[in-house]
């Protein structure tokens, strides 16, 4: 019975109810609403099926064979135990402690990945270090020896062309950016350092080209970027990706008929830490530039609007750190303010400064006539200094390749610069 004519039934028996005062007319309205509970063919709004369309294991996933990469706890705590319910046998892959911990807790199969002292160079270390690259290997056969259906990772290594086809059915892979848009290991820092407003994440088949966009399953909706840090756009990701995991799983394994994506090719922004530019000038000699995410984590203050650093300050405020120099020693910013006064000293030059020690706050101007207030600490190990000194100037000179302890990541004077 549709709900409009149950809602004129009610009337019309409370209505008699009343109007005979009689036993019988209320038992009348008893009787009409048993009846409609029995006969009904709608769904009771109190039981309307889930707005997000949870979707829990099916026959399909209950049989299968998954193995989870992940080097973030984060996403590892948020996946793991519904993915775990729908699999048939499951795995967790991971180098990081924390992940192994955790799966012990969960009594959760775990596969320990050897640990890469820099997780962005991975492919490179491998090619470096035969004693790590043997290892590696080692455990790529553990991985076979496992037999994976499906092999799905979020927050891992880019693993190469060999690795990705060690399951038998299909290798996904988490991306957290829109693609083909923000293809590359540093996806969230790129798009706040654009000021993009929103990122989208979205689950991928896996070939051996990197975060390839020719087979994607499954997008989520836009999440809020404005404003917001690294540390918080994983914690969005983290809230998505289990339904994203799931949805994308139940599709391959159903055979589901996809229409292939067009890819739009040219000039898109891309989300690399380290990308080459190479040039030779006019004495033949041959340069070579970053123009990748990472040349941004060192301020430059000829060039760095308020709104640059500010960006920069969330962008990094995990894993790398934004930075310049105090006096020739680094000074690492933990959080970054725009204020609202204008000012005509040179960039870099403090206008107001307090705190000491761990903890310091100043107001320098920058190159576009704006003030931001920054906090944080000289990090280089020396004794620590009371408050910097008014009508000083930062002045970045450490090398971004120093600070990072990462090779060719440099931006060289007269490099394209990223963003």
């Amino acid at each position: 019975m549709a709900e409009s004519s149950w809602a004129s039934l009610l009337h019309w028996s409370k209505w008699m109810a009343l109007a005979n005062g009689s036993w019988h007319a209320l038992m009348a309205q008893a009787m009409l609403l048993l009846s409609w509970m029995l006969s009904s063919d709608s769904t009771s709004p109190a039981l309307a099926p889930n707005e997000t369309d949870r979707r829990d294991a099916g026959p399909t996933e209950q049989g299968t064979a998954v193995m989870f990469m992940s080097n973030h706890p984060v996403f590892t705590k948020a996946v793991v135990p519904r993915l775990r319910e729908a699999a048939g046998r499951f795995v967790v892959v991971s180098s990081v402690a924390e992940v192994g911990e955790y799966c012990k807790e969960l009594g959760c199969d775990y596969i320990h990945f050897p640990t890469c002292e820099n997780a962005m160079r991975f492919a490179a270390i491998c090619k470096e270090q035969p004693a790590y690259a043997a290892e590696v290997e080692k455990t790529y056969e553990v991985l076979k020896e496992w037999k994976p259906d499906v092999m799905i990772t979020c927050g891992f290594f880019v693993l190469p062309p060999r690795a990705v086809k060690i399951p038998s059915k299909v290798a996904l892979n988490l991306h957290n950016a829109k693609l083909p848009l923000y293809r590359g290991g540093v996806a969230y820092q790129a798009q706040i350092l654009r000021g993009e407003p929103t990122f989208e994440c979205c689950v991928h088949v896996m070939t051996d080209v990197i975060d390839d966009a020719r087979d994607v399953l499954v997008r989520s909706r836009p999440l809020c970027l404005e404003g917001k840090t690294t540390l918080d756009a994983i914690q969005a990701t983290a809230e998505v990706a289990p339904q994203m995991i799931l949805d994308a799983l139940h599709m391959v394994l159903s055979d589901e008929v996809r229409e292939p994506e067009e890819v739009p090719t040219g000039d898109l922004p891309h989300a690399f830490g380290v990308k080459k530019q190479t040039w030779t000038d006019a004495a033949g000699v041959r340069w070579s530039s970053n123009c990748g995410v990472l040349s941004r984590v060192r301020i430059e203050w000829s060039e760095d609007t308020a709104v640059d650093i500010e960006r920069a300050s969330r962008a990094f405020n995990v894993r790398y750190h934004l930075f310049t120099d105090y006096q020739g020693r680094p000074f690492r910013v933990d959080h970054c303010m725009l204020q609202p006064e204008a000012t005509t000293k040179p960039p870099g030059q403090i206008l107001w400064a307090s705190g000491r020690g761990e903890d310091l706050l100043v107001g320098v101007a920058t190159c576009d006539g704006r003030v931001v207030l920054l906090r944080g600490q000289l990090v280089d190990g020396a004794a620590p200094v009371g408050a910097l000194e008014v009508g000083s100037r930062f002045e970045s000179v450490t090398l971004v390749s120093d600070w990072l302890k990462y090779p060719n990541t440099d931006r060289l004077p007269g490099g394209l610069r990223y963003c």
